[in-house]
């Protein structure tokens, strides 16, 4: 019940200040007013402060203190194993290089051959084709981990979708599809996701089509 208490005093606390929680996500809490706009992130017992307003930050950061036994660890470099990285004022680098080489450290495959693509264009995995392997439970937590990376790594997000349907009896073949998926982690380990501010306030969403298949 503790974490349960204690994220209850934090939302009385931040409402009392003026922030509303976002009906799609109870652990952001946003701030809008005519002078500036501030967002808290919250994820059990570590927040992210940002805001177009310095000044009301360091506010709110003194404000925190008086309620909260809390710690400020200043500009935002590392949280929940992804990375984060400034290139300027207005760029961003989100990389969970780290998470990953941890991952692949645990599977053993730290030394293996990159791959170009983390599948084969015309692979098709099937729930009979193959024999079952020994570690089932090693196959479901690297398939929950990589589930983690596609934050930051949606260009295996596909594969992972694809692998991730045989977690009830995966086979030889599922488990030689996630060392794929590694050997292409392993041979584009600097890629990461680039945000850069801008005007346009439209989401887009794209589409990688398979005809169906």
């Amino acid at each position: 019940q503790a974490p349960r208490e204690w994220f209850d005093k934090l939302k009385t606390t931040l409402t009392n200040k003026g922030f509303q929680f976002t009906k799609s996500y109870n652990s952001l809490f946003i701030k809008i007013t005519n002078e500036s706009s501030i967002y808290i992130l919250i994820y059990v017992d570590d927040l992210i402060i940002t805001g177009d307003n310095i000044d009301e930050i360091n506010e709110l950061i003194k404000y925190l203190h008086k309620q909260f036994s809390i710690k400020d660890l200043g500009e935002l470099n590392y949280f929940l194993g992804i990375e984060v990285l400034k290139s300027s004022s207005t760029d961003i680098f989100l990389s969970q290089k780290k998470y990953i080489l941890d991952i692949l450290n645990k599977t053993k495959m730290d030394g293996a051959k990159p791959q170009s693509t983390p599948m084969i264009s015309n692979q098709r995995y099937s729930k009979n084709q193959g024999e079952s392997i020994s570690n089932i439970k090693q196959y479901r937590s690297i398939i929950g981990a990589l589930q983690y990376v596609t934050i930051t790594r949606p260009d295996i997000a596909f594969s992972i979708n694809k692998l991730s349907q045989f977690m009830q009896n995966p086979l030889d073949s599922h488990w030689k599809g996630i060392k794929r998926v590694l050997r292409y982690l392993k041979g584009t380990i600097n890629f990461s996701l680039h945000i850069k501010r801008g005007n346009d306030l439209n989401l887009v969403g794209y589409s990688d089509t398979d005809w169906a298949g």
